[in-house]
């Protein structure tokens, strides 16, 4: 999966380079932020993972904020995807439950560096 579905936070990416950046630079970010808490991670450590400069995260995205944003969207769209292809249907309501707390709790899992970052993100703006 692309992250074109994470666009609405990024700054408009018309052409296929302009587009490929800003994938290579969410693509990145996930990484990333697996491994380094995102309050701590740098716009400069974000663009050298990605292979560009500081100026190219800036000509993509406004600032962190979105950036994060981007993150959660691309990564609840993935999650969006696997329930759609492996939650069983037709099912019961306690299998489908069942079905989508595991894939959350995976999903979660998968996620840590992501789902910390939001919750803390969360936690300081007020959920705004």
């Amino acid at each position: 999966m692309t992250v074109a579905e994470a666009r609405d936070w990024a700054l408009p990416a018309l052409q296929a380079r302009s587009q490929e950046k800003r994938d290579r630079l969410v693509n990145a970010g996930l990484r990333l932020i697996e491994d380094v808490p995102y309050a701590r991670l740098t716009v400069s450590e974000i663009a050298r993972e990605a292979g560009y400069g500081v100026g190219t995260f800036y000509r993509r995205f406004p600032d962190r904020q979105h950036f994060l944003f981007a993150l959660q969207e691309l990564a609840n769209r993935e999650f969006l995807l696997r329930l759609e292809t492996e939650v069983p249907e037709p099912a019961t309501p306690a299998e489908t439950v069942s079905a989508v707390v595991t894939l959350l709790v995976d999903d979660r899992r998968r996620r840590r560096g992501l789902a910390t970052a939001s919750l803390r993100e969360a936690t300081m703006t007020g959920g705004a």
